[in-house]
């Protein structure tokens, strides 16, 4: 993964609520991305702007890392669309070069847009992170973050902070957010990923792509977990698996009704001794064909999950993609979620957020283990397709069986029965020993030709021969 939802992590770490919250995923190791849309394609024609169309209230800070960030206000602007020109006029104007922008997210309704980009200054390539947010009455701000690309990743949050900082005065600053706690690489057990974690995290479960870990103070991680239900009266619900205990519920086609609702709902048909409260107070959805996407911000609590029994109230960012019924009625919700309580927020944010975004996924083996479970299954159902045609061949063969020895023992009572009925009506079968024709004649004139030519025989009721003798 060469960058995570960035963005979104920053957000959730630094509780950044004057900077917008949406996330943009250079490639999809979550469970959700949000499907890019190209604002260069709708913002153009590039041109510098006049300084007053800007705004005049722009800062520049030349950190320490040598990034360079610019806050400030846009001033009023007709709509999101609008001030998401001005920002990229903006950048034009900065550099004087035309940047492309990469990938990006744009919330209507939270009325923001984020957006990555590359460009050159002065001949040298940059990377940008650039935040556009129309609050009330039209009123527009910006933050444009520069830096070195082979820097750009790890000077984002410290960035992010500090435009927050300017941004939000009411917030606390610097020191008051702890930074990430040193964290070691932990591989997967089976090898399909990598997860690095503090000294006094325990990792709970990893496997097969998906991570489940926990801080000293409560705060979780998770990682591609994925809970399945069925619709009520479906087939599916007729069968389902009693191990896997499937949530029994309509499907939640939207990804942040899922998220509020699907958990909840099964830990009440589970009969937990806890329900979890989820709220969202930011989300950005999407949709890709049939499936439903989502990233979301807002408090919840997770009592069952939680070390520490007061720390249930909590933060969290959480990735969410549903997927519709199958033709039997089954749905999926797949998640990642980080959770820090809200009593330890200062202190873990930022280490939960690191070990969030240091999710590592093997998908090449993840692929491997999922095509060695399709063989697997695929032998077992074509050893139990060609144990079942055994079956069937020996059930056709006793079958068969059976049916010759019936025919045979109803063909040996026709047989006496002709032989009684000869014997009423005083008839005798008879045989040419030399050209083994049979016939039937009367008793007086069979004796006869017996006793005056041993040719002929006898034949006993068994020897009797249907179409000939009946």
């Amino acid at each position: 993964m060469k960058r995570l939802p960035a963005l979104g992590l920053a957000v959730f770490a630094l509780a950044a609520a004057a900077v917008p919250t949406q996330s943009i995923a250079a490639d999809r190791q979550a469970p959700v991305a949000s499907a890019p849309t190209r604002l260069a394609q709708s913002t153009s024609p590039y041109s510098p702007p006049p300084e007053e169309a800007m705004g005049k209230s722009f800062e520049t800070f030349a950190l320490d890392s040598g990034a360079t960030l610019e806050v400030g206000l846009l001033g009023p602007q007709a709509g999101l669309k609008a001030a998401i020109g001005a920002t990229l006029r903006r950048i034009v104007a900065d550099l004087n070069s035309r940047p492309t922008v990469t990938e990006a997210t744009v919330d209507e309704s939270g009325g923001s847009a984020a957006f990555f980009f590359s460009a050159s200054r002065k001949g040298a390539a940059v990377s940008g992170l650039a935040l556009a947010q129309v609050r009330d009455a039209g009123q527009a701000s910006a933050v444009i973050i520069l830096d070195d690309p082979s820097r750009f990743a790890e000077d984002l949050p410290s960035a992010l902070r500090q435009a927050r900082d300017l941004l939000d005065p009411d917030h606390p600053k610097g020191g008051a957010v702890k930074p990430a706690e040193p964290l070691t690489p932990r591989a997967f057990p089976d090898g399909t990923g990598e997860i690095s974690l503090p000294a006094d995290w325990t990792l709970d479960s990893a496997a097969t792509g998906q991570v489940h870990a926990h801080g000293p103070t409560s705060e979780i991680v998770v990682w591609n977990f994925s809970l399945y239900g069925v619709v009520p009266n479906s087939q599916g619900a007729r069968y389902a698996s009693p191990v896997l205990r499937p949530v029994v519920m309509p499907y939640p086609a939207d990804a942040v009704v899922a998220w509020q609702t699907v958990l909840p709902e099964r830990a009440r048909q589970l009969a937990l001794p806890y329900i979890p409260t989820i709220s969202v107070s930011e989300a950005s959805r999407s949709n890709v064909g049939a499936s439903h996407f989502a990233q979301i911000v807002g408090e919840a609590d997770f009592p069952g999950a939680n070390v520490n029994p007061g720390d249930v109230r909590g933060t969290y960012i959480a990735f969410v993609q549903t997927t519709p019924p199958d033709l039997i009625g089954q749905w999926n919700m797949y998640f990642s979620f980080a959770f820090v309580p809200k009593s330890r927020f200062a202190d873990a944010a930022e280490t939960t957020a690191a070990v969030f975004a240091s999710v590592r996924i093997n998908f090449a083996a993840v692929q491997q283990q999922a095509d060695a479970i399709r063989k697997i299954f695929q032998e077992r159902f074509e050893a139990m397709i060609a144990n079942l045609k055994e079956q069937d061949a020996e059930r056709a063969a006793r079958t068969q069986a059976a049916l010759a020895q019936d025919r045979a023992a109803q063909e040996e009572m026709h047989k006496r029965t002709v032989a009684i009925c000869n014997e009423v009506l005083d008839r005798t079968t008879i045989e040419d020993a030399t050209t083994g024709r049979h016939g039937t004649i009367e008793s007086w004139f069979a004796d006869a030709l017996i006793k005056a030519d041993p040719r002929y025989r006898r034949v006993p009721p068994h020897e009797l021969i249907a179409g000939i003798d009946y």
